[in-house]
């Protein structure tokens, strides 16, 4: 388990390095659609980035969170429309065949944008791919701590096999130690209070950001298209393009998941793989964290929904039953 573990650590630095390398792909891409296709073809570069792979049932797990705790889920009705995809597919090869048609008269120009695309449209698919990677060895991972979950519960130190996800891991060691037999531990506070903190809403930053790193938040924002306005209930970076109206569903882990009904607003703090079948049911897609890289942007693509992510508050702000319009080319979720 340490070593799986600790192999699962060095590999998420490649996925930070690649996330990071992914967003830049896309930001400078958004500059040069901002600056040299946006007066005359309007739009964004949002359908540039759609329609490559089929989000399909998962080969190897699902996993709902990096938390050990949630069951890798089994596959099932994660498929997207066949038909609904390869309208996304369209849409792209017409975006892409609009600006090669406005920029056939400047072949250097044009030259820069295959450049770009290219790198952006290469990283997508791979950023995907990471996540299902990096958490391959979670089920047997899991399996190995509900093991020693039902040795602890033999031996009377916990009362059932799933507390052994609220020790530490001197309490674990010390429980399958000689000295087991003098140790009990009640995991139910421990269970309580994760079930409370657990509907907190962290902020996205603690403390005070300095004003250059401030302007350079907002200016990487705008060049994604994000267009603040005074209407908005919250406001975030536009992940994947299109409007829609629909009634929220806050959505906040897989024993939710049940409770959204077809046509929803899908409100999450995060979303990972096994939350792909809910983006079949959603309307469009509002998350608290993320960025135009996180598997909320790339799966609302692929499905062909708006998304709005990294809004910070946004499962605090919006609430079960609320009309709202999600606008994912500007970043805004106002009333309905």
């Amino acid at each position: 388990m340490d070593d799986l573990a600790d192999l699962a650590g060095e590999y998420f630095v490649s996925i930070a390095a690649l996330g990071g390398a992914a967003y830049k792909m896309e930001i400078n891409l958004a500059q040069f659609y901002r600056r040299h296709l946006a007066p005359t073809l309007g739009g964004s570069h949002l359908s540039l980035l759609a329609g490559f792979d089929l989000p399909t049932d998962a080969k190897r797990q699902a996993i709902a969170s990096l938390d050990w705790w949630y069951a890798p889920m089994a596959a099932g009705a994660a498929q997207a429309d066949a038909a609904a995809h390869a309208r996304v597919v369209r849409d792209r090869e017409d975006a892409e065949r609009a600006v090669e048609e406005a920029l056939r008269g400047n072949p250097r120009r044009l030259a820069s944008f295959h450049r770009l695309l290219a790198d952006a449209q290469h990283l997508v698919p791979i950023r995907e791919e990471q996540v299902a990677e990096l958490t391959i060895a979670w089920p047997v991972m899991r399996r190995a701590v509900q093991r020693i979950g039902a040795e602890l519960v033999e031996r009377g130190v916990i009362g059932e096999a799933e507390d052994v996800f609220f020790l530490t891991r001197d309490e674990v060691m010390d429980g399958i130690g000689p000295a087991a037999g003098r140790i009990r531990i009640d995991a139910r506070p421990r269970r309580a209070l994760r079930d409370q903190q657990a509907k907190l809403v962290p902020p996205l930053v603690v403390g005070r950001l300095s004003p250059m790193l401030r302007r350079m938040i907002e200016g990487f924002q705008r060049t994604l298209g994000a267009q603040p306005s005074a209407q908005a209930i919250v406001s975030g970076t536009p992940a994947s393009a299109g409007r829609a109206t629909g009634t929220v569903r806050v959505i906040r882990g897989p024993d939710e998941f049940d409770q959204l009904q077809d046509g929803e607003i899908l409100v999450a703090p995060m979303t990972a793989p096994a939350w792909t079948p809910l983006f079949r049911q959603a309307a469009a897609v509002v998350t608290d964290v993320g960025s135009p890289a996180a598997h909320a942007s790339i799966i609302a693509r692929e499905f062909g929904i708006p998304a709005v992510v990294g809004c910070g508050d946004a499962t605090a702000r919006l609430r079960n039953g609320m009309r709202v319009t999600v606008d994912g080319a500007t970043g805004n979720v106002e009333p309905a």
